[in-house]
């Protein structure tokens, strides 16, 4: 009398939507013909050199043989041959006793950033007229996007900066960290608020557009590989603050709008502001110093209390 037995692999804890009949025919087993089996899903990181297939059978009193194909689908963010890996096709022979047989399939790596691709690996044709083949003998294959496109913003450093009123220009200095595979691009521009906590001795006002630096706007593109940009800011020489005190003025630059190669990925760190403060010649360095001394308190603060809520 025929026996049926089904099985279900898992992987980890979670179950593969795979199950599989293994036919007992007799208590020897000779009459016997195969089934056949493979997992559901795999994923590869494009990196990896080579993805490895195992395909089963039971049970495996017969010499048989399985085809195998590669198949491209016709579906977004489909893997394709020749770029995304290397098409196979062929069959494999399984000897008296061999329960598994494995498919290799090199997997090309470009440094183009882009969705996951996916293909499928399809078993078919057994040598044995009544052989079973389960679960359509098909795989689900995603190949895993690991170029990493990185984010763009200011070095912490950069948050608070002083310059001299008589700099001229203040040179904006973006990076980009965490990776550099394809373009990123970005837009900044510089706004006035109302600065009513001083960092500096003396108080600090609102820098004016057109009194004590030029605005600036526009955008940024990051090639692949490429990790930092500039751009000018005017500084005009406006002599003091208006009130006969030390010039002492803020101003910010504000990155927005970052667009990376996969669309709704973020690309900004969280440093997308700096504030820039003008301050009078004479009192440059002093400014510098007490600006260090308050980022090293707020700094000593987080440690001790954590950031604030």
């Amino acid at each position: 009398m025929k026996k049926f037995f089904t099985y279900r692999y898992f992987f980890g804890r979670h179950p593969i939507a795979c199950s599989f009949v293994v036919r007992f025919c007799d208590h020897s087993f000779s009459s016997c013909s195969s089934s056949y089996v493979l997992l559901c899903r795999y994923a590869v990181l494009e990196s990896e050199k080579t993805l490895r297939i195992h395909v089963m059978r039971a049970p495996a009193t017969k010499a048989a043989t399985i085809k195998y194909k590669s198949v491209e689908l016709n579906l977004p963010h489909a893997a394709k041959a020749g770029e995304d890996f290397v098409g196979v096709e062929g069959t494999l022979s399984f000897a008296v006793g061999e329960t598994t047989k494995d498919i290799d399939i090199d997997i090309l790596d470009d440094d183009a950033v882009e969705e996951d691709e996916r293909f499928n690996v399809l078993i078919y044709d057994p040598s044995e007229s009544d052989a079973q083949v389960n679960n359509g003998g098909v795989a689900e294959v995603t190949i895993v996007d690991d170029d990493e496109p990185g984010e763009v913003g200011f070095e912490e450093a950069s948050k608070q900066v002083v310059v001299k009123q008589s700099v001229g220009e203040h040179f904006v200095v973006i990076k980009r960290t965490n990776g550099s595979s394809g373009a990123i691009t970005v837009k900044y521009r510089t706004e006035v608020k109302d600065f009513k906590v001083a960092p500096l001795e003396g108080g600090k006002v609102s820098a004016q557009e057109g009194v004590d630096f030029e605005a600036a706007t526009g955008s940024l593109t990051f090639a692949a590989g490429e990790i930092e940009k500039k751009f000018p800011v005017k500084i005009l020489n406006a002599g003091t603050s208006g009130d006969g005190k030390p010039k002492n003025a803020a101003f910010e630059v504000v990155l927005f709008d970052c667009v990376g190669p996969v669309g709704g990925r973020a690309c900004l760190t969280e440093f997308f502001a700096s504030q820039v403060t003008i301050v009078d010649d004479n009192e440059h360095q002093k400014a510098i110093i007490m600006m260090a001394a308050k980022i090293e308190q707020e700094n000593a603060e987080k440690c001790v209390l954590g950031p604030k809520s």
